[in-house]
This record gives C-alpha cells, sequence and structure tokens, in this order.
C-alpha cells in the first residue's frame, strides 16, 4: 500500500547494520521464518531507494528461500544498508519496523507444477508448496490511515496559519508593508553600547526566541508582498469561499475567471 502521497514524502526504512553491532530483534511471538534454515545466510546490501517487493526477491534468489511480498505492498519503497547481516532478522525488521506480517502462504503455481509432476509419474504424492509472504493486515491499515489523516491535518494547519499571516500583512497599507520589509530583523536598540560579542550573543539569543521567531516571519513574508503580484496573488487566496477551497482540494486545480461563462 502506497504511503502518505503528495503533501507528505513516502515513508522510507533505513536498516543499517554492520557485523554483530546490531541488535537482535525481540518478537512478541516466534516468527514464521524461525524455521526457514536458509535464511541464516548473511546478506549486504547498500539501497538508498528499492521497492520492497524488488529487495524481498532479492533475499529470495540470494538464500534460496520461498519468500514473496503482498501484491499492495510491493512498491513500498525502502533504503536498506547492511553489511554480513542475517537475511532473517533483516526480513523481521523490515516487517516490524513497517508494521507489516510475515505468514506462509501456499505457493498455487509451485504446488501445480508438482501435480503435473506427479501425475507424469513421480514416486511420491506432492505436499503443497509453501511460501512466506510480507503483507499489511487490517489493524495495520488503520493505523497508517490514522497518521495519514493526522499529518495530512498537521499541514492543513499549519497552512491555514501561514496562509492567514500573508492575508492579514497584504490588507495592510503598502508603506506599512515596506516598513515592515526594511526593519532590521534584529532590533538594535540598547545593543550599540555593548561589545561585538555581546550583540553576537544578544542578537543570537532575539532570534532564537519566540519573539524573534515572529518578528524575522513578518518581516520575511513583508518582503514578499512588498511587490504587486504577490500582494495580490495573497488577497485573492485569502478571499477564497469555503466552497471554492473544497473545490480546490477535491479537484487539485480551479479556474477563476472574469467571465463565468469562459
Amino acid at each position: 500500500m502506497r504511503r502518505l502521497t503528495r503533501l507528505i514524502p513516502a515513508v522510507s526504512l533505513l536498516v543499517f547494520a554492520v557485523g554483530s553491532l546490531a541488535a537482535a530483534p525481540t518478537p512478541s511471538t516466534r516468527s514464521v521464518l524461525a524455521d526457514v534454515a536458509a535464511l541464516d545466510k548473511p546478506v549486504t546490501y547498500t539501497e538508498l531507494k528499492i521497492p520492497l517487493g524488488e529487495l524481498i526477491a532479492r533475499i529470495a534468489a540470494e538464500t534460496g528461500a520461498p519468500l514473496r511480498a503482498a501484491r499492495d505492498v510491493s512498491d513500498e519503497p525502502v533504503a536498506v544498508v547492511v553489511k554480513d547481516f542475517p537475511a532473517r532478522q533483516l526480513l523481521e525488521e523490515v516487517a516490524d519496523l513497517l508494521d507489516y506480517r510475515w505468514s506462509q502462504r501456499v505457493d498455487a503455481a509451485k504446488g501445480s507444477e508438482r501435480a503435473r509432476k506427479y501425475v507424469n509419474g513421480a514416486p511420491e504424492r506432492p505436499h503443497p508448496a509453501i511460501a512466506y509472504e510480507i503483507w499489511q493486515d487490517l489493524r495495520s491499515k488503520q493505523r497508517e490511515e490514522a497518521l495519514r489523516q493526522a499529518a495530512l491535518g498537521d499541514v492543513q494547519k499549519r497552512f491555514q496559519e501561514t496562509l492567514k499571516e500573508y492575508e492579514d500583512l497584504a490588507a495592510l497599507p503598502l508603506e506599512e508593508i515596506q516598513k515592515l520589509a526594511t526593519a532590521p530583523l534584529v532590533p538594535v536598540d540598547g545593543l550599540r553600547a555593548l561589545s561585538p560579542e555581546g550583540r553576537r550573543a544578544a542578537g543570537q539569543k532575539f532570534v532564537s526566541s519566540p519573539e524573534g521567531q515572529t518578528r524575522i516571519q513578518r518581516s520575511l513574508t513583508a518582503r514578499k508582498l512588498a511587490t504587486p503580484l504577490p500582494r495580490a496573488l495573497a488577497v485573492l487566496v485569502g478571499g477564497l469561499t469555503p466552497q471554492q477551497w473544497t473545490t480546490l482540494r477535491r479537484d487539485g486545480l480551479m479556474v477563476l475567471s472574469t467571465d463565468p461563462r469562459g
């Protein structure tokens, strides 16, 4: 399942280990991968961005273990940097960090192939072929959706706060906007009597304070609004109605025209 898109970059996984420096996972239940002897093999990867399905396929090819990723999670981008790391531990940590699960599945394709060989004269009746699949259960999907909605709400809140600041400043007389834009970011009153070191320390203290952050942000916004076009756009966007915002969020595009028939 694809993670946060558009407003939020896709979530990446970074697993880093060098030999025995990495801590062993502590799963609450016995992993279905515990008895797959082929996964004892250490692996080394340096992949800063790779689809989960491709990573699982590479581990399967390197170890010989029957591994696969479910279709709805195979495109999940991950980053993996490991050196001489047990394949089983890597797979379990990937699942843990992505909030996915490993389960045994019947490999229908290999089972059918074995059945055909049996019909054509194989000495023993075949057992069902087993594959180990990484997938996302319903609870994990619900947790992910809750995180997505919380992140989206936070982005929308910060956007509305920034938009309100632009709208309020754009409504000021141009002379006042220009005054804010040209004012020093750090007030100089009282600084002249200090030593150079004292002025630097006082300036750094002011810049890191809430008052300083607010002053700097207002000044930077005023500088952007000191020219006509950004000021007009701020007024225009600030005047959108709730219905127009709904349209914009839904369609991602809204056309404003002086001729409604156009």
